[in-house]
């Protein structure tokens, strides 16, 4: 996703102190993305009707669930490159693959309950918001270990400089 490359090529040189430019930018993004996703959420709920009978579906629900499950993805990508630009993998792997197991038992489990296609597009809805919500934790927590390791034994003077990134 390009969102996530942007996210961890801007951070790689960032200052990793508990108050330094990443707190303060993963802070306002994360504003400015909820504020997106809201009007995002507006104009789709408000568009719906239009847009199903241009595409000639019968009903709202799958294409308003679907437009958003992919305005969450977006989002979800930027903390990704969180997860990428701090070099926490593992937790990235787990975030991968929580989205294709929430992904995979929440649509099956529409489709099986007979909730036809805007069942199974909510179910996308549901699996991509938990998804943005573990990735968010997870951003979170490698972070503040950043902060951690940045800040010198007895809390004074100025943090300690990471090592570049690789090229």
């Amino acid at each position: 996703c390009a969102v996530a490359v942007a996210g961890r090529r801007r951070v790689a040189s960032w200052d990793a102190s508990a108050d330094g430019p990443i707190a303060r930018g993963t802070s306002r993004l994360r504003r400015r993305a909820a504020a997106a996703l809201v009007a995002f959420a507006v104009v789709t709920v408000a568009a719906g009707h239009a847009v199903a009978s241009l595409l000639g579906r019968g009903g709202t629900l799958g294409v308003v669930a679907a437009a958003l499950a992919g305005a969450v993805w977006v989002c979800l990508c930027a903390d990704r490159g969180l997860l990428q630009g701090r070099r926490a993998y593992r937790p990235l792997a787990a975030n991968l693959l929580a989205e294709g197991a929430l992904r995979t038992a929440l649509m099956t489990g529409a489709a099986v309950a007979g909730l036809g296609v805007g069942g199974v597009a909510l179910g996308l809805l549901v699996a991509e918001c938990g998804t943005a919500l573990h990735a968010r934790v997870r951003a979170r927590r490698a972070w503040a270990g950043a902060a951690t390791e940045a800040a010198p034994p007895g809390g004074g003077g100025p943090p300690r400089a990471r090592p570049a990134p690789p090229r």
